[in-house]
């Protein structure tokens, strides 16, 4: 950027071609970490691979295995299935801390998983019309990495004239003062690998996204004979009942003989 003087105050001796640059652009180094709670254990190494049922996935009805990458992804964050769960964002330039990340992002699972959700509605934090979605967003079939981000952003809380729309939808923006939380699967214990991207136009000029991943825990397991189990059990009452009724009838019946020999 260049910018000319037009004018020069009769106090100041600068010619009058003088031009100064500015620099606008990003940072080098510059990036973003998600925090990891001190209240939340973080494990290394505890698995080397594991498996997505294909009935959680958007995409697909198969099975999907997974090999986790530690080095890409990082430690796994255990959290009870039952826990919410906002991610804090810190800004930094390489290795110096910044400061606390206020704006708004998103975020979205690496693998395609669907049993994750957001529990604040766009009524619940005031939205003045239809907020933008995952849904809305990903129309095009593009990659979740494109679709969504600072170049396209727009707030629900300005009033653009539009239509009011479905407020009763899940709102899917965080930010760090957001009454907004993830929340997961309650069928089953999971892995989740998410990425986090800043949205905020006006935050910066960087493209800001980390990655960080959850590991549920608490879920009883379900002992996989149990439907058997059910199964057999049903069999021994209707059996039990036949026999019942059965002697029950033959009793009857020869009462019923004897009655008329008399």
């Amino acid at each position: 950027m260049e910018l000319l003087p037009t004018h020069i105050d009769y106090s100041c001796n600068l010619p009058k071609n003088q031009i100064s640059h500015f620099f606008v652009g990003c940072p080098p180094n510059r990036h973003i970490r998600v925090i990891k709670p001190q209240r939340i254990p973080c494990k290394m190494h505890i698995f080397d691979s594991y498996t997505i049922p294909g009935f959680v996935l958007r995409n697909s009805s198969k099975d999907l295995t997974v090999f986790y990458d530690w080095k890409s992804f990082g430690c796994v964050l255990r959290i009870h299935y039952k826990d919410e769960f906002r991610p804090d964002i810190e800004l930094y330039d390489g290795e110096t801390f910044v400061r606390s990340v206020d704006a708004n992002f998103i975020v979205w699972e690496n693998f395609n998983r669907k049993d994750y959700y957001f529990n604040a509605t766009m009524h619940q934090v005031a939205c003045l019309h239809e907020a933008q979605t995952w849904t809305s967003m990903l129309v095009d079939e593009k990659h979740p990495e494109e679709a969504w981000g600072p170049h396209n952003y727009r707030s629900c809380f300005v009033d653009d004239s539009e239509k009011l729309g479905n407020l009763d939808q899940p709102y899917e923006i965080m930010n760090r003062s957001s009454m907004n939380f993830l929340t997961f699967s309650r069928e089953n214990s999971a892995i989740y690998v998410f990425y986090v991207k800043i949205v905020d136009p006006n935050y910066s000029f960087c493209d800001l996204r980390a990655v960080f991943a959850v590991q549920t825990y608490g879920i009883p397991d379900v002992d996989q004979l149990l439907p058997l189990y059910m199964l057999l059990s049903q069999c021994v009452i209707t059996l039990i009942i036949l026999c019942i009724s059965f002697y029950g009838y033959t009793f009857i019946y020869r009462d019923m003989l004897q009655k008329k020999c008399v």
